[in-house]
């Protein structure tokens, strides 16, 4: 694949750099990530595409030492990036501490830290990748832009529903509303009650749109006849069907490896030998993990639903039977 130019032979390279980002020729940044990685000493890197994160786990009695860590990993990242003719904006930099609410409690007042002569103060929410992130994982904030976007859209089609025929006006609020409502569900799924039922009013009122089912009509027959499952049944489908590509190797590394099969432990017979290890999370913190909910979710799912060997089965047959479950 080489070319000539001005009597000089081109071979194409695996990788360039362009305004001081090293692309390769899969548009994967392994190396520019690559460069990134080697500027750390204690905190892991988390990138998509231009968008990074720094994470550093730390306890209450080691937060000196976090604030030492940390200043020095950005100091080095400021190095690496002038070195590679990249500018970092450190007005944009968010700087945000994760945990429960007893161990935020416990930290100093003072928990700002230095960055290119700026000093950035811990914020108590970001968002990331279309998905607002609190320090207490309670995904309040998410939840409540979340509503207040859907609920714009749903106003503006309710006022042009007319213009469009029933089918038409399904694929609309699906597009529009229902995939931005579930859009990271594995993540949020764990939020509280409260949040679900506030999400649940938003889609009632999307299906009242779509069917015409009056303000104080009841909306189950409306849900069944769109094939709709309730928002809480919703995510339960959505935390199987993940789980199904975990178990099967259909989803990255990273989430299949976290979960293990009883047999791959021990190879005693026993009923559960086929199930997944539940992972030994004592705060309820831990139990709201994906991690654990997935497996509590997987272990106690039908045998016959395990066994589908198709994901497009999985979904189409768990949904039916959680649909005649609930509309029965």
């Amino acid at each position: 694949m080489t070319i000539n130019f001005l009597n000089e032979t081109i071979t194409p390279v695996s990788f360039a750099k362009d305004l001081g980002m090293t692309i390769d020729s899969y548009l994967t940044y392994d190396q520019h990530i690559t460069n990134l990685i080697s500027s750390f000493h204690h905190s892991k890197l988390e990138s998509y595409v231009d968008d990074s994160k720094i994470l550093l786990s730390f306890t209450v009695a080691n937060v000196d030492c976090l604030k030492q860590q940390l200043e020095e990993d950005l100091y080095l990242i400021a190095n690496s990036c002038s070195e590679n003719e990249l500018l970092i904006n450190p007005g944009k930099t968010k700087y945000m501490l994760i945990g429960t609410r007893q161990n935020l409690q416990q930290l100093p007042v003072d928990m700002t830290i230095n960055f290119l002569n700026e000093t950035i103060t811990p914020v108590s929410f970001a968002k990331d990748l279309g998905m607002t992130i609190d320090s207490y994982l309670t995904y309040d904030q998410h939840i409540t832009n979340l509503i207040s976007s859907c609920m714009n859209s749903l106003c503006q089609i309710n006022r042009v529903k007319k213009c469009f025929d029933k089918e038409a006006l399904t694929l609309i609020v699906s597009a529009l509303v229902m995939n931005k409502m579930f859009y990271c569900s594995t993540v949020w799924s764990n939020t509280s009650s409260t949040n679900i039922k506030k999400l649940q009013l938003v889609q009632n009122f999307a299906c009242r749109i779509i069917t015409n089912i009056g303000k104080f009509d009841h909306i189950s027959p409306g849900l069944r006849k769109l094939n709709w499952l309730p928002v809480k049944e919703q995510l339960l489908l959505r935390e199987a069907i993940m789980m199904y590509k975990c178990v099967n190797e259909l989803a990255p590394h990273y989430l299949s490896d976290l979960f293990t099969k009883r047999s791959d432990i021990h190879q005693r017979d026993t009923r559960s030998h086929d199930s997944l290890q539940i992972p030994l999370y004592k705060t309820s913190a831990g139990q709201r993990s994906f991690h654990y909910r997935g497996v509590t979710l997987w272990n106690d799912l039908d045998i016959k639903f395990k066994k589908l060997n198709s994901l497009k089965t999985f979904k189409n047959e768990l949904k039916r039977s959680m649909l005649e479950q609930i509309y029965k």
